[in-house]
């Protein structure tokens, strides 16, 4: 697309990096810049899109590009996201831990607010995540344009070409926390038939990911969303509760300030038991200088996301399949 070109109250000024084919910068007719992503051919109609762009900005949250426009051009659907400055999680690799649960905590945030409004991002990967700052990531790429998938993120469901869903979302979730972790993807392969090849043969039992070495609760949360099966996935807000719990035992207190005000879990130090009084007639203790040893606390329980667990119809929303972003065709330190 050339510079100077028009979709809509949008003007191209240049191509963005490598993706300059699909992504640009533009200004509006405002004045104000933005990053212009052409999404294909959704389908959406140029009478559709008040509609659709009001739909798209009700959703809000600080970990979420906010949506500036629509545009119909070309056959082609663009959208245009607030300009941000910072690199992606592909770009910068393995981060700190501490800094791996906040992104985690605010991708699910954003995730979430998106199902719940009924929609799906549809497009979650390590490139789709901008960082302005360690603590802040920010989801971008939204809807899924066939040539940006990346399969080395995608959920065994669309890697046959199933559609995208909150489900393949959360997929997209794990794989992006676990290249967080290791700088790597779980699975290397880009092309698709050997990855599927793959994907049959070792994601059939969870067990036999190759994930590690990462904290207990960590590996149990990782498989949980990269399971095999799209109804086995926790949903976002589940594992930002998982992620609060694991920034607690850090001294690292993640809250979604959309979700209002709660308490975070807190890890607690064992408290001593009390001493046993003396028994009559016995004589007292000698006293002593030095305080009595504390007892032994007693053995920890054991702490698991544990296996799926069946859930009410009422309380699915976010476990389907929902509408996705694709517009309508009609329309712990490491131990």
């Amino acid at each position: 697309m050339r510079v100077g070109t028009k979709v809509g109250e949008f003007e191209i000024l240049c191509p963005l990096g490598a993706e300059g084919s699909r992504v640009f910068a533009a200004q509006g007719d405002d004045g104000v810049e933005v990053a212009l992503k052409r999404l294909g051919k959704t389908g959406l109609r140029s009478a559709q899109v008040p509609e659709t762009l009001d739909r798209l900005q009700a959703v809000v949250h600080p970990n979420l590009a906010p949506v500036a426009g629509l545009s119909v051009w070309g056959g082609n659907s663009y959208a245009a996201l607030e300009s941000v400055a910072g690199s992606d999680l592909r770009q910068l690799g393995a981060l700190a831990y501490g800094e791996v649960l906040s992104l985690g905590h605010g991708l699910a945030g954003a995730l979430a607010s998106l199902h719940e409004a009924g929609i799906c991002h549809g497009n979650v990967k390590p490139s789709s995540v901008l960082l302005p700052s360690p603590s802040q990531p920010l989801l971008v790429e939204w809807g899924q344009p066939e040539e940006a998938l990346d399969f080395l993120h995608l959920a065994p469901e669309q890697v046959g070409g199933g559609a995208a869903s909150s489900a393949s979302d959360l997929y997209g979730l794990g794989s992006t926390i676990y290249f967080a972790l290791s700088g790597s993807p779980l699975f290397p392969w880009e092309d698709s038939l050997e990855r599927a090849a793959y994907l049959a043969e070792r994601v059939a039992e969870p067990a036999r990911l190759p994930i590690g070495p990462f904290p207990e609760r960590m590996t149990a949360l990782l498989i949980r969303l990269l399971s095999r099966e799209p109804e086995d996935r926790i949903s976002g807000r589940e594992v930002q509760r998982e992620l609060e719990v694991l920034g607690a035992r850090v001294g690292r207190a993640l809250r979604d300030p959309t979700q209002g005000s709660h308490p975070q879990p807190v890890v607690r130090a064992p408290v001593a038991a009390p001493a046993s009084a003396p028994r009559s007639g016995s004589p007292a203790p000698a006293a002593s200088a030095k305080a009595p040893a504390p007892s032994a606390p007693p053995p920890a329980r054991r702490e698991s996301v544990g296996p799926p667990a069946k859930v009410a119809e009422e309380d699915s929303a976010d476990r389907t399949m929902v509408e996705s972003f694709d517009l309508p065709e009609e329309a712990e330190e490491y131990s």
